[in-house]
């Protein structure tokens, strides 16, 4: 018999699936009045031949502005043409992204690397034609397998013009049932390629056969060709544990646990040098998966809605017992087995001078809290003492370089826990849909990017819940069909098309509600 799901649950899961649609909303242009205008164009191959279903995305700045979002996209018609109104008069930047197709995606003008991507301006009320010419692009494929040779499903793999995520991500498949995948539209040349298995109990592996980027061999791509990259990926490790208040008992719920490879500098990914990471649930309780053997340094981020001008509830705290990564203590991890016992017990943050940085760390590093300003930079490393706390380095020590000074965007392919529940599988069409609305909608803007967060935090105990009784499972796959409906509309027909409909389907609802019930009274 299953068991009875609580009503604050089936409000939680509801509010999710709520919030996911009222935020793609957020990656559309405010309605301020301003004036607009329109960009129109073809996208064609070398021939002058028009290309079909070639996605055109709009954003108000390039890759290097954190205030960027898109704006508006749209897919080409069988002549390769294009059109996309009310956008914004000023500078706009125009991504051309094959979208599975084997042409090269390029920026305008005919650029690879987006941080040196031209603008494009819009004028008020008139038309700026912009057209492209697409080269065709080489193709990587082959499988994912484990040591014995069975492939891997729902398995990230992620071309790179350099290794060690040096230069341009090209592109990005993931494994299907049978561990296949295939890389599309690549530039002739050297690709570096990593294997990540998301939250699988795999060791995430650089071609050909490299636990590190260092070691990666390089993939020769040839315009019109299919080069093969097979990977083997190796049974991973883990580490488990608790984190709690300082009183040892009371848990910390929502907490992102990371596994790192170094404790202070290094190689770094997303400005981690992050192997895996896990949040805790409510019991406080997280496990790392995927780790390989050797010595590991873990860090506890309290939360992750940590910026600047918002304190944590908690003092980030390296293992064991260290607020500087200089101090922390390394937990060697053995493949196939689990490493249990790596707790903390976080203490509460107290800021009496108001500077961003906890009473107790500024006692143990300066000897007092009015020591240090916070915006002062005492070891004279171009990081100021604040962003050192926030960094989790030593603010008088300048060989403690930065190790985390910011949190994933929740991009990558994962995360879709509460969907992949209710449908079964990552692979699930719905699930896909659902995870591309993510990337391409709520990930551009700081709204979406918190929700994101938030989900991250709190879905995965609920997603438990729900993969534990099919009733449940039954009735959230149709409390999500309204998101994966809208979802579907933003990603084929874009955003305002979508807005329209919607608009128009709930004012069909609402006057037949008010005929109803007036019908009702009579």
């Amino acid at each position: 018999m299953e068991k009875a799901v609580s009503r604050k649950t089936s409000r939680i899961i509801s509010l999710f699936a709520c919030l996911f649609i009222l935020l793609g909303f957020l990656g559309l242009p405010p309605a301020n009045g301003q004036t607009t205008g329109s960009i129109s164009g073809t996208v064609t191959d070398s021939d002058a031949v028009g290309i079909n279903d070639i996605r055109i995305n709009v954003y108000s700045g390039t890759c290097t502005d954190e205030e960027a979002v898109l704006l508006d996209y749209t897919l080409t018609d069988g002549t390769g043409a294009y059109e996309i109104a009310d956008l914004p008069a000023g500078n706009v930047y125009i991504e051309v992204d094959n979208n599975g197709h084997n042409y090269i995606s390029e920026i305008y003008d005919h650029a690879v690397d987006c941080s040196v991507a031209n603008p494009v301006t819009i004028t008020a009320d008139g038309n700026t034609i912009v057209n492209f010419q697409l080269d065709q692009g080489g193709s990587i494929s082959g499988f994912v397998t484990n040591s014995s040779g069975s492939g891997i499903a729902g398995v990230w793999v992620d071309a790179y013009s350099g290794a060690c995520y040096d230069g341009n991500f090209l592109g990005y498949a993931e494994t299907d049932e049978n561990g296949a995948y295939t890389i599309t539209g690549l530039p002739a040349g050297d690709v570096y390629v990593e294997a990540y298995p998301y939250g699988q109990n795999y060791v995430s592996e650089w071609y050909d056969n490299s636990a590190s980027c260092e070691g990666a061999v390089p993939v020769t791509v040839t315009v019109g060709e299919t080069a093969e990259a097979n990977f083997q990926l190796e049974m991973g490790g883990s580490i488990s544990g608790f984190i709690y208040e300082s009183d040892g008992s009371t848990p910390v719920d929502g907490a992102l646990v990371y596994a790192l490879s170094e404790p202070c500098g290094g190689m770094m990914m997303d400005g981690l040098q992050i192997i895996n990471a896990a949040f805790t649930v409510s019991s406080g309780a997280y496990t790392i998966n995927g780790l390989p053997a050797g010595n590991v340094y873990v860090l506890a981020r309290p939360y992750i809605f940590e910026t600047e001008e918002t304190q944590p509830k908690y003092i980030r705290e390296w293992y064991n017992n260290a607020y500087s990564c200089d101090e922390a203590d390394p937990v060697a991890v053995t493949v196939g087995t689990g490493k249990s016992g790596i707790n903390f017990d976080l203490e509460l943050t107290t800021d009496s001078d108001g500077d961003d940085m906890p009473d107790l760390w500024e006692i143990r590093y300066f000897g007092g809290i009015t020591a240090s300003s916070g915006s002062a930079d005492s070891d004279t490393d171009g990081t100021a003492d604040v962003m050192e706390y926030m960094d989790g380095t030593a603010p008088k020590d300048p060989y403690t370089a930065p190790a985390a000074n910011n949190t994933s965007d929740g991009g990558g392919g994962g995360g879709c826990f509460i969907a992949t529940a209710a449908y079964g599988s990552i692979l699930e069409p719905q699930v896909v849909i659902l995870r591309e609305f993510r990337d391409r909608f709520l990930l551009n803007n700081s709204a979406g990017k918190a929700f994101v967060n938030l989900y991250y935090t709190y879905s995965p105990p609920v997603a438990d819940i729900i993969a534990d009784h099919e009733t449940l499972r039954f009735a959230v796959r149709w409390a999500l069909t309204p998101a994966v409906g809208v979802s579907w509309a933003f990603l084929n027909l874009g955003p305002l098309t979508s807005m329209i409909l919607i608009l128009f389907v709930l004012s069909g609802l609402t006057g037949f509600a008010w005929l109803g019930r007036k019908t009702f009274k009579s």
